[in-house]
C-alpha cells in the first residue's frame, strides 16, 4: 500500500470568474498531521469543502487511499474514511454527551438510528458498540466526566473537542480539522491539542487547517501553503520556515517563531 493517504491533483473552483482555488495538487501522507495554511482568501476553505465532498470542484481529482473520491457526496467520502468538523460547532444541547456521540455514528453495517430505535438484536449491538466506542473518546479527550451531562453544558472549548471526537465514531482513515482552536482560551487550546495528538497515535492522518502558527509548527510533520488559490510551498516545518517566498508572502518571520 502507497505511504499516500489522500492524493490531490490539479484541483480547480471558480466561483463567477473568481478562482478560488487554481490548479492546487499535493499529497498527505498516512499517519502524518498534515497542515494546511494561508491568509483569508488563500482558498482553505474551498479545497477542503471540495475534497470533504461538501463542494463540486470545477475540474480535478481526489484520493484517498487509492480510491477516487472526485464527484461523490459527502457521505461517500464518509463512508470512505474521510470525514471532517466545522469551524462552527453544533450540537444537540438536549442530549447528553454520549448521546450526541451515538447521534454522530455512520452505520457501514446498514443499522441506522431508527432501527436501533426499534429494537432489532442487530441495532441493539450496533448501539452498544456504539456506547463504548463514545466512552472511549470521551476519555480519550478528557470528557468523560461529562457522558451523561447534556451537552448545553459544555464550554466552547469542550464543544470542539465534542467536535473532534464525534468524527472519530466512524473509525475514518483521514480526518480534516477545520479551525479547532479558533476562538477559545490558551488553555484549551493545549487540550485541543493533545487530543489531537493522541488521535494521531491512535493510527488517524490528520489535515489540520488552522490558522494558529503556534499550533501548527508545534504539531505538523508537513505543511502546505496556499496563497491566492494556488500552492505557495509545501515541506517540513522547517522548509517552510525558511521559505522565503512563505515568509514574504503573508506570513512574516515573528509569525513563523512559535512561542515558548
Amino acid at each position: 500500500m502507497s505511504d499516500i493517504c489522500l492524493s490531490v491533483r490539479n484541483l480547480s473552483k471558480h466561483y463567477r470568474g473568481v478562482k478560488a482555488v487554481d490548479g492546487v495538487s499535493f499529497d498527505v501522507m498516512r499517519g502524518s498531521i498534515t497542515g494546511l495554511i494561508g491568509p483569508n482568501g488563500s482558498g482553505k476553505s474551498t479545497t477542503i469543502d471540495c475534497i470533504s465532498g461538501f463542494t463540486s470542484a470545477d475540474c480535478g481529482e481526489w484520493r484517498v487511499d487509492g480510491r477516487v473520491l472526485t464527484g461523490t457526496s459527502a457521505h461517500q467520502h464518509s463512508a470512505a474514511g474521510l470525514v471532517r468538523t466545522f469551524q462552527n460547532v453544533r450540537c444537540y444541547e438536549s442530549m447528553s454527551v454520549l448521546e450526541n456521540l451515538r447521534m454522530a455514528v455512520v452505520a457501514k453495517e446498514g443499522v441506522g438510528l431508527w432501527s436501533a430505535f426499534l429494537g432489532s438484536l442487530r441495532a441493539s449491538a450496533a448501539d452498544e458498540a456504539a456506547r463504548q466506542h463514545g466512552l472511549e473518546l470521551l476519555e480519550l479527550i478528557g470528557l468523560s466526566a461529562y457522558a451523561e451531562a447534556p451537552s448545553s453544558v459544555l464550554s466552547y472549548g469542550q464543544r470542539k473537542l465534542l467536535s473532534i471526537a464525534s468524527t472519530m465514531m466512524s473509525k475514518p482513515r483521514l480526518v480534516i480539522l477545520d479551525e479547532p482552536v479558533a476562538g477559545i482560551n490558551p488553555t484549551m487550546i493545549l487540550r485541543v491539542e493533545d487530543a489531537i495528538r493522541k488521535l494521531n497515535a491512535s493510527g488517524v492522518t490528520i489535515l489540520l487547517c488552522e490558522h494558529n502558527m503556534d499550533l501548527v509548527m508545534r504539531l505538523c510533520d508537513r505543511i502546505i501553503v496556499l496563497a491566492n488559490g494556488q500552492l505557495l510551498a509545501s515541506g517540513t516545518v522547517d522548509e517552510i520556515q525558511a521559505d522565503k517566498n512563505v515568509l514574504e508572502a503573508y506570513l512574516g518571520p515573528d509569525h513563523m517563531r512559535p512561542t515558548s
